[in-house]
Parts: C-alpha cells; structure tokens; sequence
C-alpha cells in the first residue's frame, strides 16, 4: 500500500517565506536559490523543524526558486516579491 505523499504548502509573507510539510519519512533537503543566485538556504531538515523555521529573504531580490526532495519525490516552487 503506498503512502500518498501530500504536497508542501509554502506561503510568503512581505520577505519571508514559510514552508509546511505536513509528513515525511525522511528529512527534507531545501534548495532556497534568489534570482541572483545567491543561496538563501541549502540545507536538510526533519519536516517538525521545517516547519517552524521561517526563511527571511532580502528586500533586493525579485524572486527566489525552491526545491524541496523528500519521500524520493521532489518539488519546486517559484515565489515571486
């Protein structure tokens, strides 16, 4: 019986950017890229502490690219500012 795998909700507020990640059986690698190119966070985190952390990004930058990969299903996310 396979586990369904349930989509990341990120929501933005002003420069910062939270992402929830409702479960995951492994830990969560983050790939938070500006459009500058600089990295926001590169990192891996058990989901319970994704989910408190709040990602705080420049007022400079336009949009960042996120890609989340966890459960061996990867997904991406642009937030625009």
């Amino acid at each position: 019986d396979e586990k369904k795998i349930i989509k990341p909700i990120f929501q933005q507020n002003k420069n910062n950017i939270l992402i929830k990640v409702l479960d995951s059986n492994s830990p969560v690698d983050i790939s938070i890229i500006a459009d500058n190119g600089q990295e926001i966070y590169l990192n891996s985190l058990e989901y319970e502490n994704l989910n408190n952390k709040i990602f705080s990004v420049g007022f400079d930058i336009n949009y960042v690219n996120i890609k989340l990969k966890y459960d061996n299903q990867s997904f991406k996310k642009r937030i625009n500012f």
